[in-house]
Formats: C-alpha cells, structure tokens, sequence
C-alpha cells in the first residue's frame, strides 16, 4: 500500500529531503506589495529575504487554501496513494492545518477508499522539519 507524505513549505525541508521520501510540499502564500507569490514556486527563500529587507511592513504570508491541499491530494490519489499524512505546521500559529482538514473532509466524498491523516505537529519551521523528515 503506497503512503504519500505532505508538508507545507513553512516546514523549510530541504530539498534532499523532500526528493528523498517523495514529500509533496504545499505552498503558503507569501504577500508583498499588494501581490501573491507561491513559496517555492514563483518566489525563492533569497527573493522573499530581499523583500523583506527592503520593506518589511508590506510582507506578509498567509495560509495555502484547502483547494490547494485538494490539489495536492488528488495528485497523490493520482498516482495511487491510497493513504496520505500530512503533518502541519502548528494550528496555533496559522490556518494551514485547517485548510488540510478541511480539504480531507472533501476527499473523504470523494473517495472514501483513501485514508487521510492530518497532524498538528505543534511545531514550526525546523520542528516541524525533523518531526517530518523522521
């Protein structure tokens, strides 16, 4: 039975790592002047820290939407993940957690025979990063 992990990118897992066990990386949103960049996708960790250091009261992020995490699901029931984890960043921080709950509950209507764990791992940043990579 084939088990597909999930993060989301405020996890900061190296690459290694993520290449390593196949870990499909949910991006956040990262604002700066009025507009969305994907972490990781359209904006690099070296473009967000320039960013921020030359105006750091216009950045800000906010949480990927439970459609994002639907996408990333079904992707994984794609290619024949019939149980996926997710462990999140801490639920007390952001809304990402939710938004992965949220988009199992939709999941679970939609192909009830794929199981979805979704973890509050209580951490951030690089705890999240070692409970993950573990």
């Amino acid at each position: 039975m084939k088990i597909a992990l999930v993060a989301d990118s405020l996890a900061c897992l190296p690459n290694e790592i993520v290449e390593k066990y196949g870990i499909k990386v949910v991006p956040a949103n990262l604002l700066f002047e009025g507009k969305i960049y994907k972490d990781g996708i359209n904006l690099t960790a070296n473009q967000a820290y320039s960013f921020i250091e030359k105006n750091p009261e216009t950045f800000s992020t906010s949480a990927p939407s439970p459609g994002d995490f639907l996408v990333a699901y079904r992707g994984l029931i794609d290619n024949d993940a019939k149980e996926i984890l997710y462990i999140g960043l801490t639920s007390k921080l952001s809304a990402t957690w939710n938004s992965a709950r949220m988009a199992k509950e939709q999941i679970k209507s939609e192909s009830p025979e794929v199981k979805i764990e979704v973890i509050d791992s209580t951490f951030a940043g690089p705890g999240e990063a070692i409970l993950i990579s573990t």
